[in-house]
């Protein structure tokens, strides 16, 4: 997490509590929900657009709004209101070139802008939001999954899930109802039974293509994952697969990259299943768990979990309060149950982070979240709180008071009324870079990326660690030595736990300094460990690239760790930590005219990336010097038959993997400082191994194998190098067999003005 929460001002949406938030497909666009009102905003800058407010006569004839949905291409929205009735807004973009926004320079000339970051290059545009179609349904909704651009699955109350187009037309042949869907533990069960209790329906429910159906949780607790024999989803060929040993479900969230299915439980666990591709059948995969380190009592059941887009982290919210983030398989990465409030929060009754809806916003760098407070009658007579918190939503203006009366709302044995104070919070946060660029897993350098500056570890990254190899079962060791406690037991700061007493670690220091009068001796062993430095390079993007290009999308440091190269929108830019300079294109229609697709590296002085081009329509590999200037006429260029997805290097040799599902290795020659080539070598098809390019994670090539008796050391025979690669998760190798002489193929295919690469 980057800085501080950031409260948004949304006292334009008046005395009305927001129900829900959610952002459109490409993170562009959110919407807010209140009561009676729905508004569009941007996210950078986070500022309205648009509102839609309901009439009186409306909201009595269809009651007030709860749910809110994107269709996936952004130009309509669907509203769920408390009488079942769905209502469709179609978004359209009006014709504005200046945007909705504009800054006007004050007539005073000391006034007026000098420098570029305070020129908002980007528009804004301008939106309508109209009520298109009313359908009533008759019966409550409790959750809405769109499953293509054209079709909508809304589950309700009475155990049925339709099918509707966005259109407002319901399609009957194809709505879904529990009582005859078949469910089982797995597909080879010839034994499957529909659900038979009454009172039995969905309460919430995901969906993804590529897992092939969706997961649901039931009110009763169960939750299932829906498939079919096609993606139509023909109601005779649905069958359910039950999650074993979960019956506390609340809610569920879809991984698409990784293809894992997290439920959120009643215990304030979330159970992690992954799709045996064997059976069909559910197995669980992980669990997050709160330890009592993190907190020792219990937030409350999972209300909302949300995946990063990328994948790489879920987000869970608790019903008492808090929030948390780990990482895919399970890793905590950051809990709010520990951050310390101050004197004047109680967090039993009162969690600052009381999370009701949240969602993630460009390239899960901000998690939008809905915040909500109950302010009963008998704390206005109180003395007003001081606290950051108070002072911070004090400073923001922001008061939203409603009277509510939900008994399932209130807490346990309170007859009082309450009123809820809702609040739009943003967090900021950074990643690694390999998260979305795998090739950098490789370097030694920490390098996160946020959205638009990037974080650089250059310090001695080196931790040594200094085994005493003497007996210290000895009591005799401790007693003369006055270092002896500080080997006994060793303080590490980093996981808050004590080490062995025959361990001491001294970070980039003198070991005879640091050991003061203990005598080094033959016995002390010395071995290495990645660590992190205190101290933090922070690179800000350059104003004149990022105006046109935020967010960072991908970013590349060079081994030497004295090159970066960043993808935002589109174009590229490079900085030199030597010389502390940006080099931007200085064509900016050369810059527009391609977007980064397939990640970014380094290589000698050139960098290599995987884009398309938008100009010729046609994707590519690109090579820019690091001597030149940026400009396509010292690029080199590769076309290519697919996008490209991953690149990475191995030696000095480029391993591509495309859309099509092939992996494709090319030899890389350099020339000179400006002129380098790309020669094909070798074409590898894995499609039978990937169900979908996107779940491929990485490729990698190595020297290692799975066979004990090949060696490349057996005579002068090059062995064919290993691919590995990960398939949403899975680690699987691919060798290559090769006969003869790898250095006589070689020379075969290279023309006479390449040299031979070393292998």
């Amino acid at each position: 997490m980057r800085g501080w929460p950031k409260i948004l001002d949304t006292l334009s949406l008046g005395d009305q509590i927001i129900r829900k938030i959610c952002c459109d497909r490409v993170k562009i666009l959110f919407t807010v929900l209140t009561d009676d009102s729905l508004s569009i905003w941007f996210t950078k800058p986070c500022v309205p657009i648009v509102s839609n407010r309901r009439t009186q006569k409306s909201l009595k004839k269809s009651g007030t709004n709860v749910l809110v949905e994107w269709k996936p291409d952004s130009n309509m929205l669907v509203v769920v209101t408390t009488d079942g009735t769905l209502l469709l807004y179609s978004l359209s973009v009006l014709d504005s070139p200046k945007g909705i926004y504009n800054q006007i320079d004050p007539p005073s000339q000391n006034l007026r802008r000098d420098s570029a970051e305070l020129f908002v290059k980007e528009a804004i545009p301008a939106l309508m939001l109209n009520l298109t179609y009313e359908i009533p349904l008759y019966v409550p909704v409790t959750c809405i999954s769109c499953i293509s651009v054209s079709q909508m699955m809304v589950a309700t109350k009475s155990g049925k899930v339709l099918r509707l187009r966005w259109d407002g037309v319901e399609e009957r042949d194809f709505s879904l109802d529990l009582k005859r869907i078949p469910f089982s533990i797995n597909q080879q069960v010839s034994y499957a039974v529909p659900i038979t209790e009454d009172n039995t329906y969905i309460t919430s429910m995901d969906y993804s293509p590529l897992i092939g159906g969706f997961s649901i949780t039931l009110n009763d607790g169960r939750a299932a994952y829906l498939t079919a024999s096609s993606l139509k989803f023909d109601p005779n060929q649905v069958q359910g697969i039950w999650a074993q040993n979960l019956d506390d479900a609340t809610c569920g969230c879809i991984n698409h990259k990784y293809r894992l299915i997290a439920f959120g439980r009643r215990n304030a666990q979330a159970s992690v299943y992954t799709i045996d591709d064997l059976t069909g059948g559910l197995e669980i995969s992980h669990k997050m768990v709160l330890s009592a380190k993190d907190f020792p009592g219990s937030p409350g059941y999972v209300r909302e979990m949300k995946w990063t887009p990328d994948g790489c982290a879920v987000a869970v919210a608790w019903s008492e309060g808090g929030i948390s983030l780990w990482s895919t398989f399970g890793t905590m990465l950051m809990c709010s149950l520990g951050w310390d409030y101050g004197l004047h929060v109680d967090l039993s009754n009162k969690n600052p982070f009381d999370i009701t809806c949240m969602d993630w916003s460009t390239e899960g760098y901000q998690l939008f979240m809905l915040r909500q407070q109950k302010i009963f009658p008998k704390d206005h007579a109180k003395t007003p709180n001081r606290s950051p918190e108070n002072e911070a939503t004090k400073n923001q203006k922001q008061v939203l008071t409603h009277s509510y009366s939900n008994a399932s709302e209130k807490s346990e044995g309170s007859s009082e009324q309450y009123k809820i104070k809702s609040t739009l919070v943003q967090l900021d946060f950074v990643k690694s870079s390999f998260a979305v660029n795998p090739c950098m897993s490789s370097h030694s350098h920490l390098f996160l990326q946020g959205d638009d500056k990037l974080y650089i570890n250059q310090g001695d990254s080196l931790q040594k660690i200094y085994h005493n190899c003497i007996d210290t079962n000895d009591p005799s060791f401790y007693s003369t030595n006055t270092q002896g406690n500080m080997f006994s037991q060793s303080y590490n700061i980093r996981t808050n736990t004590y080490m062995s007493r025959d361990y001491v670690s001294v970070a980039n220091e003198d070991p005879l300094s640091s050991l003061g009068d203990y005598e080094l001796s033959d016995s002390l062993q010395v071995t290495s460990m990645l660590s992190e430095s205190k101290h933090w390079i922070v690179v800000q993007l350059p104003i004149a690239y990022l105006a046109t290009n935020w967010p960072i999308r991908y970013s590349a440091i060079d081994v030497s760790g004295t090159n970066v190269a960043v993808a935002g929108r589109t174009g590229l830019a490079m900085y030199s930590m030597t010389t502390r300079k940006w080099k931007l294109f200085g064509n900016e229609t050369q810059e527009k005219d391609f977007i980064v697709t397939g990640g970014i590296l380094w290589w000698d002085d050139f960098v290599i990336m995987g884009c398309y081009s938008l100009i010729q329509q046609s994707d590519e590999l690109r090579l820019y010097p690091k001597e030149c200037k940026l400009d396509n006429r010292f690029a080199r260029v590769v076309l290519m038959s697919a996008p490209v997805m991953l690149i990475n290097l191995f030696k000095d040799q480029l391993v591509v993997f495309t859309a099509d599902g092939y992996v494709t290795i090319f030899a890389i020659t350099k020339y000179d400082a400006q002129n380098v080539d790309l020669l094909k070598l070798h074409i590898y098809d894995i499609r039978g191994l990937c169900v979908h390019p996107a779940c491929i994670i990485s490729v990698t090539m190595t020297n290692l194998k799975n066979e004990s008796g090949s060696r490349a050391s057996q005579g002068n025979i090059l062995q064919p190098e290993t691919i590995v690669l990960n398939v949403s998760g899975r680690v699987l190798m691919v060798n290559r067999e090769m006969n003869g002489n790898a250095s006589e193929q070689l020379k075969n295919v290279l023309p006479p003005k390449y040299t031979i690469l070393p292998l």
